[in-house]
């Protein structure tokens, strides 16, 4: 481990593309470093998730541009314009999200000598590799995974249910370590002053693999007990129709609000009775790969509905913090829905619980203090 070289020291944190909405938690983490000055890098810009412009290198903002140095770097191009902007910041390690973001920067890794470390969130395992099913570039996207694999530093799991699945996708298991992220317990706190609001949440992309359609099944259920409970949808996807009309037909009462920002969906929260994740596994083998806004909502004191779906169960303590149940059975998320309803001193309860493991074990200063560590290990 070298100890020797002057704090503070460069990290570049790289996302193919900068950076979506839905990724928050990426910049979330390095912004707490605090023995590395975190730097972020794409091959294009989009309009999301908010990071520190100021420390970002220059991408393009057309999505064409973008998609040609994508390209570029999946048949092994290191951009040479790219490269010298990266060799002004003077990074001692690469830490790329995501798979397809990790290969793409391997070039750039490669040339500057550099450690590459990659996080795995899950979609880039539990919904397939979408590079090696096209056409002719399959073959380079393979060849240019198993050279990965061999040149990769250190690759973090998101959770342990991400861990095995890269294990079975052929991961080197001494470059393997589990790493929540975690969330800003700071930043996220309960609040008694918010007056509680008789209202199920429901945070998350709308595809069919979050089981949205099966919380408005179970909130017909639900609603024969407690008429005045309300479903509450923040997200936006391409399901959002379906659940319109899905709502609609089952006469539920339910306020879909789209994207919202971090503020908006904390104060959601701290109104709510509960949150409800009721995940399930797609058709394709997605997964929920933690549920992050599952720990967003306990850090609040929120209890959590959920499935025994993917790394759900890591999030949510069965019984303690909420209440687990199978995906695809909207029954059984109604019963546990009624089940927290119907007893404040439970909510309560469980809400407490749910805040002091959200602190125990997933603070985020706690998480990337940890991460650090890491970096020291081979910088």
């Amino acid at each position: 481990m070298s100890t020797t070289k002057a704090l503070p020291r460069n990290v570049l944190i790289f996302r193919s593309t900068l950076l979506p909405y839905t990724e928050p938690y990426i910049p979330g983490q390095a912004e707490k470093f605090q023995r590395f000055t975190p730097y972020y890098a794409g091959f294009a810009h989009e309009t999301g998730a908010e990071f520190p412009l100021q420390r970002t290198i220059p991408c393009s903002h057309s999505k064409f541009v973008g998609k040609l140095r994508n390209l570029a770097a999946i048949l092994g191009f290191s951009d040479r314009f790219f490269r010298n902007s990266v060799l002004q910041v003077q990074p001692e390690l690469i830490h790329a999200h995501f798979e397809d973001s990790a290969i793409k920067v391997l070039p750039l890794a490669q040339a500057l000598n550099l450690p590459l470390f990659l996080t795995c969130h899950g979609s880039d395992h539990t919904e397939g590799h979408r590079w090696q099913n096209v056409a002719y570039l399959g073959n380079y996207y393979r060849r240019r995974r198993t050279a990965f694999l061999k040149e990769l530093t250190l690759c973090l799991g998101a959770s342990r249910f991400i861990c095995d699945r890269m294990l079975g996708l052929g991961y080197p298991p001494e470059k393997v370590r589990l790493h929540y992220i975690g969330v800003d317990t700071e930043r996220l706190q309960p609040d008694p002053a918010v007056q509680k609001k008789p209202e199920v949440l429901f945070v998350g992309r709308l595809v069919k693999s979050k089981g949205c359609a099966d919380l408005i099944r179970a909130m017909v259920r639900v609603r024969t007990k407690f008429p005045e409970v309300k479903l509450v949808i923040i997200g936006e996807g391409q399901s959002q129709a379906d659940l319109h009309q899905l709502a609609a037909e089952e006469r539920i009462d339910v306020e879909f609000l789209g994207r919202q920002t971090p503020d908006n969906i904390r104060r959601r929260m701290l109104e709510s009775m509960l949150l409800c994740l009721p995940s399930v596994v797609g058709s394709d083998g997605s997964a929920e790969t933690l549920g992050l806004v599952t720990l967003e909502a306990q850090a609040v004191g929120l209890p959590v509905v959920g499935t025994w779906t993917g790394g759900i169960p890591e999030a949510v303590e069965h019984g303690v913090t909420g209440l687990l149940s199978e995906g695809r059975n909207p029954a059984a998320l109604a019963e546990n829905i009624i089940a927290i309803l119907s007893d404040s001193d439970l909510r309560a309860q469980m809400g407490q619980a749910a805040r002091k493991r959200m602190v125990r074990q997933f603070n985020l200063q706690r998480q990337s203090e940890l991460l650090e560590d890491y970096y020291l290990e081979f910088v």
